[in-house]
């Protein structure tokens, strides 16, 4: 299969794409956006809706918690990712918010693996997440929408 067509919008979500991932900018008092490295791979911390999830805020806060051992906490919707690969067109949505608590580093329920958390600032995060030419944008919109809340400049 060929790589699926991604496009970054901020606009709200219609209600007939399906949203199979929610993922979360978690920023730290500090102003730095929480990102998970398993190797050499980053990430953020967020996954797939389940049936017992009310909303992706809730798949959100579970998702962030398995992966991330955080709490996050004043999530507001940023925007999604339009992809389309195959006959399926789909949504993941990215979501801020702030990082409320930390814990001990678990093994991940899903992978078994414990994931190292980066703290890492708006250029930072841009390189290591390494999302092509949709991915800048969504980083720069998750710190644009951050930075007034915590007085942290870009």
């Amino acid at each position: 299969m060929s790589d699926p067509l991604c496009v970054w919008k901020e606009t709200a979500l219609p209600g007939s794409l399906e949203v199979r991932q929610a993922y979360v900018f978690a920023f730290s008092q500090s102003g730095c956006v929480v990102v998970l490295r398993d190797r050499e791979h980053c990430f953020l911390p967020g996954g797939k809706p389940e049936t017992c999830d009310e909303d992706i805020f809730a798949t959100a806060r579970r998702e962030t918690l398995e992966e991330a051992s955080i709490i996050v906490g004043d999530m507001t919707y940023l925007g999604y990712v339009d992809l389309a690969e195959a006959d399926c067109r789909y949504a993941q949505v990215r979501l801020v918010g702030s990082l409320e608590e930390e814990r001990d580093g678990q093994p991940d329920p899903a992978t078994g693996r414990t994931y190292e958390r980066l703290y890492l600032t708006c250029d930072e995060a841009i390189h290591a997440l390494n999302w092509g030419t949709h991915g800048e944008p969504q980083v720069r919109a998750a710190f644009r929408e951050w930075q007034p809340r915590t007085g942290v400049s870009l």
